[in-house]
């Protein structure tokens, strides 16, 4: 499967588009958010990376669990449940906590 997922910041000053495995294939950066650290603006990038790619794997558990695939199934395949989705939502928020992610 060759989906995209996408995450960025509430204002959008951050957003990417990667791969099912994280990569990324598109990224915004807000001119404004240049004047930051870049090795914030970096570590932002990446925290969005990582959402992007479970929130992408968390739609496909719920696709497979609503198929009948069972939860030791969907746990082996390393689909993150929802706890797993909100830990990186968590993990987001806390490098993009003046922007917000979502």
């Amino acid at each position: 499967m060759n989906r995209l997922h996408r995450a960025a910041s509430f204002g959008g000053a951050l957003a990417v588009t990667t791969t099912a495995e994280g990569l990324p294939v598109q990224v915004h950066i807000a001119p404004a958010q240049l004047a930051a650290d870049l090795d914030v603006v970096a570590a932002r990038v990446v925290a969005l990376c990582a959402l992007a790619r479970g929130s992408g794997a968390y739609r496909r558990r719920l696709e497979l669990a609503e198929s009948g695939t069972p939860p030791e199934v969907l746990d082996a395949l390393g689909l993150p449940d929802r706890a797993g989705l909100l830990a990186l939502e968590n993990a987001a928020d806390r490098w993009c906590e003046d922007e917000g992610v979502r």
